[in-house]
């Protein structure tokens, strides 16, 4: 019975008049999570369409509170005017790709994501808003080695008739982080390096990395790039590990620290002494090309 009130409230019919409801005449003092088509504007006047389920955190909080509160979204935008290549490293349904490629016409955008549900929305996505010429698309974990890997996938059990029950962003390499109420499968996986080889990438401005606790092993995987192309890079920092790579391997060629909390990046000296301050996103800036993103 309950599984049945999940449908029609979550379906196509149903859910757009009451996560209206909700949002216009409740205020959002109830947030039922949006399912299937929505649309936002953004302050260049830019719509963005994407299909969703009610699993996916990044489309509950766009809708209710709009794009520009959710992460460093203005930011981002500023990060994309001028950039000819976009890495988005667990792209999710393609929330960050679908801003590049709307607001900055000839960018071209490389989305990867390996969970089948983000994987499907994402393509889903690509081809609502015209940018099958722009924004490509590949369900494979960039890492540190070429090959295959279990990839764990944290499933929503609420919604069970649910074929992607996924999107809450919450897969992960099973050897970094595991956990008992996942589903798993093998996932191929290739270095940045390789990666950017065999697709004759000839620039990258703008990497970021959602990758649940795995972006130190993108980043092994990817020096090569990295200190050719030497992109603006965003950044889940969690780990210990995580933060001794970024000053040892990162910082220390030349790049600037930014804490990345919102739409305004504060300088940080140390990320090893700061980790614990709460700092989760993190900005890595080329010193040379600080000055032109204001950041000096």
């Amino acid at each position: 019975m309950l599984q049945a009130v999940y449908q029609a409230l979550y379906s196509s019919a149903l859910n757009p008049l009451v996560r209206g409801f909700c949002k216009n005449v409740l205020g959002g003092e109830v947030e039922i999570p949006p399912s299937g088509i929505m649309r936002f504007t953004t302050s260049q006047g830019k719509e963005v369409v994407l299909d969703t389920n009610q699993t996916c955190h990044v489309t509950k909080v766009v809708y209710y509170h709009g794009y520009q509160n959710y992460e460093y979204s203005e930011f981002f935008l500023k990060l994309i005017a001028e950039a000819k290549t976009f890495f988005d490293v667990g792209a999710n349904i393609g929330y960050y790709a679908m801003l590049a490629a709307k607001h900055n016409p000839g960018i071209q955008v490389y989305a990867f994501d390996p969970s089948p549900g983000p994987f499907h929305y994402l393509k889903r996505n690509i081809a609502l808003n015209g940018l099958e010429g722009r924004v490509h698309a590949y369900d494979l974990a960039l890492s540190d080695s070429n090959g295959q890997v279990t990839f764990s996938i944290a499933a929503t059990p609420k919604y069970k008739y649910l074929k992607f029950n996924t999107l809450g962003g919450g897969g992960h390499i099973s050897e970094v982080r595991d956990s008992n109420l996942t589903m798993k499968l093998d996932v191929r996986t290739q270095t940045l390096d390789a990666f950017v080889a065999e697709h004759n990438i000839t620039s990258l401005d703008l990497m970021k990395m959602d990758a649940e606790n795995a972006e130190h092993l993108i980043l092994q995987g990817g020096m090569q790039t990295i200190g050719r192309f030497r992109p603006v890079i965003i950044t889940e920092v969690f780990s210990a590990e995580m933060a001794q790579l970024i000053e040892t391997r990162i910082a220390n060629d030349n790049y600037l620290l930014f804490d990345l909390d919102g739409n305004q990046p504060k300088r940080i000296q140390r990320l090893t002494q700061d980790l614990g301050q709460g700092i989760s996103n993190v900005l890595l800036v080329p010193q040379e090309r600080a000055e032109a993103l204001g950041l000096m």
